[in-house]
């Protein structure tokens, strides 16, 4: 029987559907809704193409290696071609500031002379010139370990974020062990409460931030040369003062009179950040007693 080339076209169309599988006919609407989208909001193909290709390449550690010249610290090193870097995720003690030096010793047995491999994320570079990255020196990753040794904090960059979850589960993992500038002194004093943001204007309203401290153990506390700080160098160093059993005491940061229950840093300006901030409190043996983080 012969077929009219109408029919045997028709024929033909209805065999190619058939072997069409449904997940073919979507990812065909998919592909053509994508492309109809970008037309439409006056997005070239090209731009489209060329935005792709500009993402960062967030797929894995680069295989090229670098030598590590100098340690500045426990986050920033140089490298052999002058380049600096400064670790993602991660903020160590400022020069003068505790545990500064044990952070950078450590920093340096890591890397110091080492070929390591440097993984980038959103954001590359930062205000000061220096690399953003994350440092391997084989498969050790240095910014983790800096925390999990328990000389850095975890710093939250909202530009550079890949890490995150990983870097403050360890941070917690360190305070736990009591590892590094988490040591725990044997003194029992908890901060039960801190005023970071009083009502106003910080800078004049100074009494309005404050810091709270109780005495949880089973004797009085002398707590001569004990240190109050925060993330920065900001420290109040108690003289002559003793906290009774279950007793606390106030610190407010600005001036007044001492009591019994009341302390005064005497600063002329704000101490504690709003948005975010550590109030630590050391023994004279610079053995941590408490931390609160908000």
């Amino acid at each position: 029987m012969r077929l009219s080339r109408y029919k045997l076209k028709k024929l033909l169309c209805i065999g190619v559907f058939h072997t069409m599988t449904l997940m073919d006919l979507f990812k065909k609407w998919i592909v053509i809704m994508v492309i109809s989208v970008f037309f439409l909001s006056g997005c070239s193909l090209a731009e489209l193409l060329s935005d792709l290709g500009n993402q960062p390449n967030l797929s894995g550690p680069s295989s090229k290696t670098y030598t590590v010249k100098t340690i500045v610290d426990g986050d920033t090193i140089i490298l052999s071609d002058g380049r600096k870097v400064r670790y993602i995720g991660i903020n160590t003690p400022e020069r003068d500031q505790f545990f500064y030096a044990e952070a950078t010793d450590f920093n340096k047995r890591l890397v110091e002379g080492e070929e390591i491999r440097l993984e980038v994320d959103s954001v590359q570079e930062d205000e000061f010139g220096r690399t953003l990255a994350y440092v391997f020196v084989g498969d050790i990753f240095v910014n983790l370990e800096m925390i999990r040794a328990g000389w850095a904090l975890f710093y939250d960059d909202p530009d550079n974020n890949r890490f995150d979850e990983l870097l403050s589960k360890t941070l917690s993992a360190a305070k736990k062990n009591h590892v590094g500038m988490w040591q725990e002194s044997l003194y029992k004093i908890t901060i039960s409460e801190v005023l970071a943001n009083p009502p106003g204007e910080d800078v004049k309203n100074l009494n309005g931030e404050w810091v709270l401290l109780r005495n949880t153990g089973k004797e009085p506390i002398s707590m001569e040369g004990f240190i109050l700080k925060d993330q920065s160098n900001h420290r109040y160093v108690f003289h002559e003062f003793t906290l009774k059993i279950n007793g606390e005491v106030r610190i407010h940061t600005g001036t007044g009179k001492n009591t019994s229950e009341t302390l005064y840093w005497g600063s002329d300006e704000p101490i504690w950040n709003n948005s975010g901030d550590t109030v630590f409190l050391y023994d004279q043996a610079i053995q941590l007693i408490s931390s609160k983080s908000w």
